[in-house]
Protein backbone atom coordinates (compact mmCIF):
# COMPACT_ATOMS: atom_id res chain seq x y z
CA UNK A 1 0.00 0.00 0.00
CA UNK A 2 2.90 2.19 0.74
CA UNK A 3 3.98 1.99 -2.90
CA UNK A 4 0.81 2.80 -3.85
CA UNK A 5 0.81 6.02 -2.30
CA UNK A 6 4.28 6.72 -3.33
CA UNK A 7 3.35 6.19 -7.14
CA UNK A 8 0.35 8.32 -6.79
CA UNK A 9 2.59 10.96 -5.17
CA UNK A 10 4.70 11.07 -8.31
CA UNK A 11 1.94 10.65 -10.85
CA UNK A 12 0.69 13.82 -9.33
CA UNK A 13 3.94 15.80 -9.46
CA UNK A 14 4.97 13.88 -13.06
CA UNK A 15 1.24 14.55 -14.54
CA UNK A 16 1.12 18.17 -13.65
CA UNK A 17 4.54 19.02 -15.07
CA UNK A 18 3.21 17.16 -18.50
CA UNK A 19 -0.08 18.25 -18.76
CA UNK A 20 1.32 21.73 -17.97
CA UNK A 21 4.14 21.86 -20.55
CA UNK A 22 2.49 19.74 -23.13
CA UNK A 23 -0.99 20.94 -22.47
CA UNK A 24 0.07 24.67 -23.30
CA UNK A 25 2.93 24.48 -26.00
CA UNK A 26 1.58 21.69 -27.96
CA UNK A 27 -2.14 20.36 -29.50
CA UNK A 28 -2.18 17.25 -27.80
CA UNK A 29 -5.28 15.32 -26.08
CA UNK A 30 -5.73 14.69 -22.55
CA UNK A 31 -5.49 11.07 -22.76
CA UNK A 32 -2.06 10.73 -24.21
CA UNK A 33 -0.91 13.51 -21.57
CA UNK A 34 -2.20 11.06 -18.89
CA UNK A 35 -0.62 8.06 -21.17
CA UNK A 36 2.43 10.03 -21.16
CA UNK A 37 2.54 10.20 -17.27
CA UNK A 38 1.51 6.92 -16.36
CA UNK A 39 4.15 5.60 -18.54
CA UNK A 40 6.90 8.07 -17.12
CA UNK A 41 5.79 7.75 -13.57
CA UNK A 42 6.10 4.06 -13.36
CA UNK A 43 9.34 4.19 -15.39
CA UNK A 44 10.87 6.77 -13.08
CA UNK A 45 9.85 4.87 -9.66
CA UNK A 46 10.40 1.38 -10.88
CA UNK A 47 14.07 2.17 -12.21
CA UNK A 48 15.11 5.27 -10.04
CA UNK A 49 13.08 5.20 -6.80
CA UNK A 50 13.52 1.29 -5.95
CA UNK A 51 16.73 0.14 -7.69
CA UNK A 52 19.24 3.08 -7.41
CA UNK A 53 18.11 5.24 -5.28
CA UNK A 54 18.86 2.36 -2.41
CA UNK A 55 22.02 1.57 -3.89
CA UNK A 56 23.47 4.74 -4.67
CA UNK A 57 22.16 7.55 -3.05
CA UNK A 58 19.66 10.32 -3.27
CA UNK A 59 22.25 12.86 -5.59
CA UNK A 60 22.65 9.97 -7.93
CA UNK A 61 18.91 8.95 -8.19
CA UNK A 62 18.20 12.42 -9.06
CA UNK A 63 20.92 12.65 -11.79
CA UNK A 64 19.58 9.46 -13.32
CA UNK A 65 16.15 9.99 -12.81
CA UNK A 66 16.83 13.35 -14.70
CA UNK A 67 17.89 10.72 -17.32
CA UNK A 68 15.00 8.71 -17.37
CA UNK A 69 12.63 11.99 -17.67
CA UNK A 70 14.48 13.29 -20.58
CA UNK A 71 14.27 9.93 -22.62
CA UNK A 72 10.88 8.68 -22.04
CA UNK A 73 9.06 12.09 -22.42
CA UNK A 74 11.53 12.97 -25.48
CA UNK A 75 10.45 9.56 -26.96
CA UNK A 76 7.06 9.47 -25.84
CA UNK A 77 6.15 13.12 -26.88
CA UNK A 78 8.19 12.28 -30.22
CA UNK A 79 5.69 9.23 -30.55
CA UNK A 80 2.57 10.43 -29.62
CA UNK A 81 2.41 13.78 -30.30
CA UNK A 82 4.79 14.01 -32.70
CA UNK A 83 5.97 17.56 -32.19
CA UNK A 84 9.06 18.21 -33.95
CA UNK A 85 10.03 21.91 -33.88
CA UNK A 86 10.94 22.98 -29.84
CA UNK A 87 10.64 19.38 -28.92
CA UNK A 88 14.16 19.28 -26.92
CA UNK A 89 13.21 22.24 -25.56
CA UNK A 90 9.91 21.48 -24.13
CA UNK A 91 11.37 18.08 -23.02
CA UNK A 92 14.68 19.47 -21.44
CA UNK A 93 11.91 22.05 -19.57
CA UNK A 94 9.77 18.77 -18.41
CA UNK A 95 13.03 17.43 -17.06
CA UNK A 96 14.38 20.04 -15.31
CA UNK A 97 10.52 21.39 -13.56
CA UNK A 98 10.65 17.17 -12.63
CA UNK A 99 13.83 16.88 -11.05
CA UNK A 100 13.90 19.86 -8.86
CA UNK A 101 10.86 17.71 -7.20
CA UNK A 102 13.32 14.54 -6.90
CA UNK A 103 14.94 15.69 -3.78
CA UNK A 104 11.99 15.71 -1.66
CA UNK A 105 10.42 12.87 -3.42
CA UNK A 106 13.20 10.61 -2.40
CA UNK A 107 13.41 11.81 1.40
CA UNK A 108 9.61 10.71 1.68
CA UNK A 109 10.56 7.11 -0.29
CA UNK A 110 13.34 6.52 2.00
CA UNK A 111 11.74 7.45 5.01
CA UNK A 112 8.43 6.10 4.44
CA UNK A 113 8.29 3.26 1.89
CA UNK A 114 11.72 1.64 2.19
CA UNK A 115 12.50 2.17 5.76
CA UNK A 116 16.03 2.57 4.75
CA UNK A 117 16.51 5.30 8.08
CA UNK A 118 15.49 2.53 10.55
CA UNK A 119 18.05 -0.14 9.49
CA UNK A 120 21.05 2.48 10.43
CA UNK A 121 23.13 0.90 13.35
CA UNK A 122 22.25 3.60 16.47
CA UNK A 123 24.40 3.76 19.02
CA UNK A 124 23.24 4.73 22.35
CA UNK A 125 24.64 8.40 23.43
CA UNK A 126 25.41 6.71 26.53
CA UNK A 127 28.51 5.58 25.01
CA UNK A 128 30.01 8.53 24.10
CA UNK A 129 32.00 10.22 27.13
CA UNK A 130 33.45 13.71 27.46
CA UNK A 131 37.26 14.16 27.87
CA UNK A 132 38.14 16.75 30.70
CA UNK A 133 41.77 17.95 31.80
CA UNK A 134 42.77 20.89 34.06
CA UNK A 135 44.64 23.95 31.87
CA UNK A 136 47.99 24.54 33.17
CA UNK A 137 49.42 28.58 32.81
CA UNK A 138 53.24 28.17 32.39
CA UNK A 139 55.19 31.12 32.76
CA UNK A 140 58.52 32.10 30.53
CA UNK A 141 60.34 31.69 33.88
CA UNK A 142 59.27 28.03 34.28
CA UNK A 143 60.42 27.32 31.10
CA UNK A 144 63.81 28.53 31.37
CA UNK A 145 63.98 26.41 34.69
CA UNK A 146 62.74 23.21 33.04
CA UNK A 147 65.53 24.02 29.90
CA UNK A 148 68.39 24.16 32.34
CA UNK A 149 67.30 21.54 34.15
CA UNK A 150 67.23 19.31 30.84
CA UNK A 151 70.66 21.09 30.08
CA UNK A 152 72.00 19.42 33.33
CA UNK A 153 70.79 15.75 33.18
CA UNK A 154 72.09 15.68 29.49
CA UNK A 155 75.88 17.32 30.99
CA UNK A 156 75.07 14.39 33.65
CA UNK A 157 74.43 11.71 31.14
CA UNK A 158 77.55 12.54 29.32
CA UNK A 159 79.81 12.71 32.08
Amino acid sequence: MRHLYAIGIKFIIVGTVVLSIYGIFSNASLAILILMGIVVTLASYIIGDLFILPQLGNIFATVIDFGIYFLAVWTLSGLLIGIEVGLTLATLAASYFLTLAEPLFHAYVIERVLDLERERTVIPIEQFQTEAAEEKVISIEELKKDEGKREEDSKGEED
